[in-house]
């Protein structure tokens, strides 16, 4: 509170001096207020989202790539690991884990993992906040070809939230069990999100931070 009594005593001495510039230091204190709160709101959103995730439990069968029969039981995982928020520069780490059984062919495979992370940089704008969309789509790992079924989830799909951009100014960084990938700009990215009413409180949080400062 001693902040907030000494900020409206500067504005009672301006205003009596005269000067035309109250209404402008007022706001510019409360514009200040509700970026900071936009800010926390957004990160708070983030860090919901890395506490619960997304995940499927599976079973699927196919031909592999060695034309073998391949048959495997595990889940799949996929949230946010991690950002930091810097102005309006965003750097996002996105896990995948795929945890499996199964044979291939006569041999047979336990408790094996798949870890890919995703790192995601990028500068937010308004343009960008205002393309966001909601998809329902399978993981890689479990593409129809692969005959794959769900035991809590009949479509075998994520909530994932598209980001784009008109130009491939996103930089993105694919890591698949330590081993880089891919290094490079990319246009389009997807996060894994919980539900698809945390997508929509997701959207809404960066529309409220890219008001703010991200044009």
């Amino acid at each position: 509170m001693v902040w907030r009594t000494a900020a409206i005593f500067v504005c009672l001495m301006v205003a009596a001096a005269g000067t035309p510039a109250l209404v402008c230091q007022s706001n510019s204190g409360g514009n200040e207020i509700k970026r900071a709160s936009a800010r926390e709101n957004f990160l708070n959103v983030i860090e919901e989202e890395r506490k619960t995730g997304a995940t499927l439990f599976y079973r699927q069968s196919y031909i592999d790539s060695t034309n073998k029969l391949a048959s495997y039981r595990g889940s799949i995982y996929g949230a946010i690991q991690s950002a930091k928020l810097d102005g309006c520069s965003l750097t996002m780490d996105i896990l995948i884990v795929d945890l499996f059984s199964g044979t291939a062919g006569k041999k047979s495979i336990e408790n094996m993992q798949d870890t890919e992370i995703y790192r995601i940089e990028l500068s937010l704008t308004r343009e960008m906040a205002d393309a966001m969309t909601l998809v329902e789509a399978r993981p890689l790992q479990l593409k129809r070809n692969t005959n794959s079924v769900c035991t809590e989830n009949s479509s075998c799909t994520f909530t994932w939230l598209q980001v784009q951009a008109k130009a491939k100014v996103i930089k993105e960084t694919r890591t698949t069990n330590n081993f880089v990938d891919f290094d490079g700009y990319v246009n389009r990215f997807l996060i894994p999100l919980s539900s698809p009413d945390a997508g929509k409180q997701f959207i809404n949080q960066v529309k409220a931070l890219v008001d703010g400062d991200c044009r």
